[in-house]
């Protein structure tokens, strides 16, 4: 399986750093991926549309041991396994998150003006899905395309829930008194 992966790196100069997190995060990935969703086919599934994203994206990952990386690999296995029970979801006839619209009332606030410290606070309040596209946008740099792209859903969603989780983070902070 090592092999298809690297087949998809364009650059062999980022094989070895590929491979390097294939085999330092392959089970972090699998457990994470089987503890939500309670199977190992599903679980095996999730882990390897994971390692399809990591290899797309190999370019964004400057070392394979920082912190940032392990992090990054575990967003992007947890949201290949929201991907995983939304398909399990539709084929049983359910509606996606995405598809329901929520009224956005948060104004714009100045996120700049704000301690750094309590914006981390607050944002590990969020859920798993607006953590996860606040940290891919502002903490990793990727685009919304990029974002889309790596959660497998459309711009125009990867735009509402950058949206929605930047609305929810001011919610938070105005509640906090921030």
């Amino acid at each position: 399986m090592l092999l298809f992966y690297l087949s998809l790196i364009e650059d062999s100069s980022q094989h070895d750093k590929f491979e390097e997190i294939y085999h330092k995060y392959r089970w972090l990935m699998f457990s994470t991926a089987k503890e939500i969703l309670k199977s190992k086919e599903l679980a095996e599934e999730a882990t390897q549309e994971a390692f399809i994203k990591i290899a797309k994206n190999i370019h964004k990952i400057k070392d394979a041991c920082d912190y940032k990386t392990k992090n990054l690999v575990v967003i992007i296995t947890r949201n290949m396994c929201f991907d995983v029970l939304d398909k399990e979801k539709r084929h049983m006839g359910l509606v996606s998150i995405d598809d329901i619209e929520i009224e956005d009332t948060v104004e714009y606030f100045d996120l700049e003006a704000l301690e750094m410290q309590s914006i981390v606070e607050v944002i590990k309040m969020l859920s798993d899905e607006y953590r996860d596209i606040i940290q891919l946008k502002y903490y990793y740099d990727f685009n919304e395309k990029e974002i889309a792209d790596m959660l497998r859903i459309s711009h125009a969603a990867a735009r509402k829930r950058l949206e929605r989780a930047r609305n929810k983070l001011g919610k938070l902070l105005i509640e906090r008194g921030e």
